[in-house]
């Protein structure tokens, strides 16, 4: 799911490139992980490690690659935006605004606030979401909601993200 949602925000995941197994993720080496060199890293929320400490600790093991070097490294505001829950679209709308802040002027916060509320009748809150793929806060039940509006698909190619050149590595 990560691949899909690096790509369909207009970024080339690097992942593609791994030999496919050692889920839920894969060990590369020191070496390999410099020779990908990412413009960009995405760390899952579910890691809970903060930005800092991740760069600090990619520096000390000496990771040179350039999202280390020039601090393009994200987490999503919340867990369950990158994979496996209703919320994946919150995550790539995060996404494609790191990619492109020049195209994409909304505010991801307001937009989960909206979608929290369509989807599951709730208000947002990054300090008490919950890391269940099925749940959004420990004391959520399901409930009968309105229906999100449905947006209007784009009438020009013109508006449409293009895909960007930043190669992307989804840790």
């Amino acid at each position: 799911m990560e691949n899909q949602l690096v790509e369909l925000a207009g970024g080339i995941s690097l992942n593609r490139t791994l030999a496919p197994g050692g889920r839920p993720g894969h060990n590369l080496s020191l070496a390999r992980l410099n020779a990908l060199d990412p413009d960009i890293i995405f760390i899952s929320a579910f890691l809970s490690n903060r930005v800092d400490d991740f760069i600090a600790e990619c520096l000390s093991l000496g990771v040179t690659v350039k999202a280390v070097r020039h601090r393009r490294v994200f987490v999503h505001p919340a867990p369950g935006w990158d994979f496996g829950s209703p919320r994946w679209v919150l995550g790539l709308l995060h996404m494609a605004k790191v990619f492109h802040p020049q195209r994409c002027h909304y505010n991801v916060m307001a937009e989960a606030q909206i979608f929290y509320r369509g989807f599951y009748g709730i208000d947002f809150d990054p300090q008490h979401v919950n890391r269940s793929f099925a749940k959004p806060t420990d004391t959520w039940l399901w409930q009968s909601v309105e229906p999100l509006p449905v947006a209007a698909p784009h009438t020009s190619r013109e508006k449409e993200m293009p895909c960007c050149p930043e190669r992307i590595l989804s840790a």
